[in-house]
């Protein structure tokens, strides 16, 4: 459907005639709905007529997919569907707010959606301390990796990863958790925990010095020591430690310096790219 189709009013009401028409089949009439849902033009009120007069999953995922579509047009997009592909949608859109995270937790029966839900970075603590402080596991792990925890949240993960690796691994990144307790997960020796400290923005200097310190010995084998000391040389705020970290890691400084591995996940692929070995030294040079 031409775009400037739906940017006409009166263009816009013969659209939504053409679905209100009988003599359309039905699977014509949804697939027609679903070119509009996808027109770059349709707005709200295009979308959320279209919400309301469908039933067909099709069209509302497309709804869903929508860039157009508004954090109300998505909650409503949510609630009046059952399919589970329709709420995961909802979550990806780039407009997903509170209100859709709310009625994809309220309305799921599938555990992986509202996992997912609950660790969206726009969940809001409220509903992210509620899943810490439950019983089920898969919203408690997604409650330990979600920006907005509130104390009370913070308080239940952190009880609870006294007795599990996995979310005390999970909870280490998290910005929420306090500086005491992250000191005390370096005392566990857990090369998983200490890359989730590593990449934990408010990790000290000290700790960062302490993490350097711990893992430079082994950094030449790879696996998650080249990756920690690599999200050390990442840090901005390590001071002098990134400098070291760049040297163990096997990168070069003025890479680390200008913060061209922020948001690294695979140093493996930063040394590929480069042509040499993830396990050589950039050498002195690369340091000053």
């Amino acid at each position: 459907m031409n775009p400037r189709t739906l940017g006409d009013d009166d263009m816009r009401e013969r659209a939504f005639a053409a679905l209100r028409d009988p003599e359309y089949p039905a699977k014509r009439r949804a697939s027609f709905a679903v070119c509009m849902a996808k027109n770059p033009a349709a707005d709200d009120k295009t979308l959320d007529y279209l919400n309301a007069t469908s039933r067909d999953y099709v069209v509302k995922r497309a709804i869903a997919y929508s860039p157009n579509a508004h954090d109300a047009t998505l909650a409503a997009t949510v609630r009046s569907c059952k399919d589970e592909t329709v709420k995961q949608a909802a979550l990806k859109n780039p407009d997903c707010g509170e209100e859709t995270i709310r009625s994809v937790v309220e309305t799921s029966v599938d555990p992986y959606t509202k996992r997912d839900a609950i660790g969206n970075e726009r969940c809001p603590g409220d509903l992210a301390g509620k899943a810490a402080q439950s019983d089920d596991s898969f919203m408690i792990e997604a409650a330990a990796a979600n920006p907005n925890l509130g104390p009370t949240g913070v308080d239940a993960i952190r009880a609870k990863a006294e007795q599990n690796d996995y979310l005390r691994r999970k909870a280490a990144a998290n910005p929420q958790m306090d500086i005491p307790t992250l000191v005390t997960w370096l005392d566990k020796n857990d090369p998983e925990t200490d890359l989730g400290i590593a990449h934990n923005p408010n990790t000290t200097p000290a700790m960062l010095a302490r993490l350097v310190a711990h893992h430079k010995g082994r950094a030449r084998q790879g696996n998650y020591t080249s990756t920690i000391c690599a999200h050390i040389a990442d840090n901005q705020f390590a001071g002098e430690t990134r400098r070291m970290a760049a040297r163990f890691a096997g990168l070069n400084w003025p890479d680390a310096k200008s913060n061209t591995l922020h948001g690294l996940s695979n140093p493996r692929q930063y040394w590929a790219d480069r042509g040499r070995s993830q396990y050589s030294f950039s050498g002195e040079d690369d340091l000053a």
